[in-house]
This record gives structure tokens, sequence and C-alpha cells, in this order.
């Protein structure tokens, strides 16, 4: 028994070993792997840019609504410009705050003509201490303001998993089975679980260089006032667990490098149309549970509770627990349903 542990380390110790020298060697799939992830966070900047940039200075109206701590932070932040009801002035105002009660959120009503940087507004507000699930913003009009990058900056970090995920691991099984490397090994004491899991230490420090990415954009923006480092950390985990054992499930069936890689594109259109950014969130409030049929929803809702301060519809230790079990049956049907060659049945 101890001769087959022992075996057994050995081999997997070997295999991450090659696995390793073998990505470095292929510039190839390095840039394939990383492509969806750079291209996610330009696309979503740029958006963020066209969206929400360029605003005038905010002249922003307190009404007597507010208390005077938040207006006493209000009246010494950078670039806004604030007034009161009583002042000769607030007729200029572009922006309002208002809050309805004690214990009630806020909500900024910014005019659509003379459209104000509001999210110096949001920043000004966090810094108080005021939680982002409690503030809304909307124009004159009534329609909801989102802040584009904070409510998708989970979807390129997990665009980014997906990718190393699919293109980085279950393609590069699929190649093996077409050339007959995997019918090798198969003679070996290498078992299927080895060979899975030696593949995820190379791809792992892949996902930790992405991670930094988002989480830099994430503090330097303003949006982890008052997140948890540790439930943060464990949402990643969790969501990078699930992510691969979904790649390493393709990975045991997977025949056809293409497709997978083709399959891999597909993921952020999925993600996209999903987490409520074509169909921004609010419109969705009457059927809430319909987001929560797509799983990169779970993921994407528990990382955003600490990495963007958008509290979840559902509680985070529900979101996961469906992230755990997903990964504890996705990682054992992998082993299970493991294909050696095409012919294994």
């Amino acid at each position: 028994m101890t001769s087959s542990k022992t075996t057994s380390g050995t081999a997997l110790q070997t295999l991450i070993r090659a696995n390793f020298k073998e990505l470095l060697r292929d510039s190839r799939s390095l840039i394939s792997m990383s492509v969806f992830f750079v291209v996610t966070v330009l696309v979503l900047i740029a958006l963020q840019a066209m969206i929400n940039g360029g605003g005038s200075t905010p002249r922003l109206l307190l009404t007597d609504t507010v208390e005077s701590k938040i207006t006493d932070q209000l009246d010494a932040a950078n670039g806004i410009e604030t007034s009161n009801e009583a002042s000769g002035d607030a007729a200029a105002a572009n922006a309002e705050l208002t809050r309805e009660g004690s214990g009630a959120g806020y909500t900024v009503v910014i005019s659509s003509e003379d459209r104000p940087d509001w999210l110096r507004i949001v920043e000004a507000l966090e810094s108080a201490g005021v939680p982002h699930s409690e503030i809304t913003v909307v124009d004159d009009e009534g329609s909801p303001q989102i802040d584009f990058l904070r409510q998708n900056l989970s979807l390129a970090l997990l665009t980014g998993y997906a990718a190393i995920a699919f293109v980085g691991t279950a393609a590069p099984f699929a190649r093996m089975r077409n050339e007959g490397v995997m019918t090798m090994l198969g003679t070996t004491p290498v078992r299927a679980r080895d060979i899975l899991i030696a593949h995820a230490p190379p791809r792992i420090l892949m996902c930790l260089v992405e991670t930094m990415i988002v989480l830099a954009i994430a503090f330097f923006s303003g949006y982890m006032h008052g997140g948890s480092w540790p439930r943060l950390i464990v949402s990643l985990l969790l969501a990078f667990g699930f992510i691969f054992s979904i790649g390493f499930l393709l990975a045991a069936r997977a025949k056809n490098p293409d497709l997978v890689t083709q399959l891999a594109g597909l993921v952020p259109i999925i993600v996209l149309f999903g987490s409520g950014t074509v169909i921004p969130i609010p419109y969705l409030s009457d059927v809430p549970w319909v987001r929560y049929l797509i799983p990169t929803n779970w993921m994407a809702d528990a990382i955003n509770l600490d990495l963007s301060g958008i509290a979840p519809t559902l509680p985070w230790g529900l979101l996961w627990a469906l992230m755990v079990l997903g990964t504890v049956v996705l990682f054992g049907l992998s082993i299970r349903l493991f294909k050696w060659t095409e012919s294994d049945t």
C-alpha cells in the first residue's frame, strides 16, 4: 500500500513538472488562455468610459433628509459642489440627494440634460460609510444609472478563469486523446485523478495573476469599501474550483480541441446575457430567480459582494454551498467518466 502511494505521488510530481515545462514552451497556448481575459477587461473599461465618462462637475443639492455627517463628508469631497434647499444656488444643481427616512437608502437623482459625473457622488457616499447597496442613482426621467465596470468586473475574472479551464485544460486533453498520448498514459500507473490534478498548478498561477489585476482595478476604482477580504478570498477560491471542475469534466471526454475552444468563446456571451448587463438587474426584480439558473451568477454574485460592494439576491452562504456542491459533483463525474482513448465507453 505504501509503495503504491509513493509511486502515485512520484507520478503526480512528474506530471506537474512536465505540465509547467510544456506550458512555458507553448507560447501559443499562453496567449490563447490570456486573450479572453485581456479583451474582456479592455472592452469593459472602454464601455465604462463611453457610458459613464465625460460628465460635468457634480453640483449636488442636499435635501433636509440627509444627515449632517453625510452632508459634512460631501461638503469636504473633492470635485463636488454642494448646496442646500435654503441656498440661493440650489437652482443650478445638476444632481439631488434625498433619503426617504431613517434606515432607508439614499437616492441620487441626476439631470439628463446637464449630466454630472455621478460616480464621484457615489464614491463620496461610500467614503462616508454608506453601503453601496443602499445607494440608488437615477436620472430625472427615472432611468437607473449603472456603474458598468463595477457591475461586471467579476465577469472579466470569470471569463479569464473559464478560458484557462477550457482552452488551457480541456483542449489539451482532447489533443492528447487524438494524438494517442492518453492511450500510452493509460498503460502506466497514473490515475485519471492524478493526470487531471497535475494540470492545475501552472494554471492556478495564471488565475492568480488575473485575480491580482482585477483586485487592483477594483481597489483603485474605489469599489472595495467595507468589503471582507477573507470572504472574498474564499469566494474566489470556490469560483476557481467550480469553473475548473467544469473544465475537468470536459477534459474527461473531449475529443475535438477546436470545439472546446469555440465553447470557451461562448462563455462571455452566456455570462453577459445572464448577469443583468444586457437586461439591467432592476428590470428583472420580478423574477430574480431566473438569473440563478445560470451557475456563473452564483460565482459572480458571491465575488461582487466584496469586490464591488453589490449585495447578492441570495445569501452568500447559500451561494458558497451551491459552488461547493457543484465542484464536488462535477469533479467526481470527471473522474468517473474519464476516457483514456476515443474507443473507451
